[in-house]
């Protein structure tokens, strides 16, 4: 309600497009995250990029998923969330049956990025045990 009575506020958008990914309505939060209102008077939010391209991975759309999160990680002058970004980026190449061109992705994992949050600290994990399980010139098949 605060949202629709509001909709120029672009924090409470933000907010209630988290809550509805978390209820499982990605479709009406996108719809949210895509009306963001913009301009000189707002503060960018690159994270945005980084939630729509989540929703995107949840439908299978592995393209814009993938054109979602470059632009989360091109605007995004921070730290965090990188890792998770980089894992999530993999993720779409080995849905899409491609596997060989997501490891870079993995590999910036432990060059690239920080883990300070916990889904940063998760993709970390988990690029480590692949690179254990999975040399880079072992033929992948999953």
């Amino acid at each position: 309600q605060l949202v629709r009575a509001q909709p120029a506020n672009a924090l409470t958008r933000f907010l209630g497009a988290t809550m509805l990914m978390k209820n499982g309505h990605s479709a009406e939060a996108a719809a949210w995250l895509q009306t963001l209102p913009t301009g000189p008077e707002y503060v960018p939010m690159p994270i945005v990029e980084n939630l729509l391209g989540d929703v995107a991975l949840q439908r299978g759309q592995w393209a814009e998923a993938r054109q979602h999160y470059v632009q989360f990680l091109t605007r995004s002058r921070g730290e965090n969330f990188k890792n998770d970004t980089y894992y999530k980026l993999f993720l779409t190449y080995w849905l899409a049956g491609d596997e060989a061109a997501g490891r870079p992705w993995l590999q910036k994992i432990t060059t690239d990025g920080k883990a300070v949050v916990e889904a940063d600290k998760v993709a970390r994990r988990f690029a480590q045990q692949y690179a254990k399980q999975r040399p880079p010139t072992q033929a992948a098949t999953l």
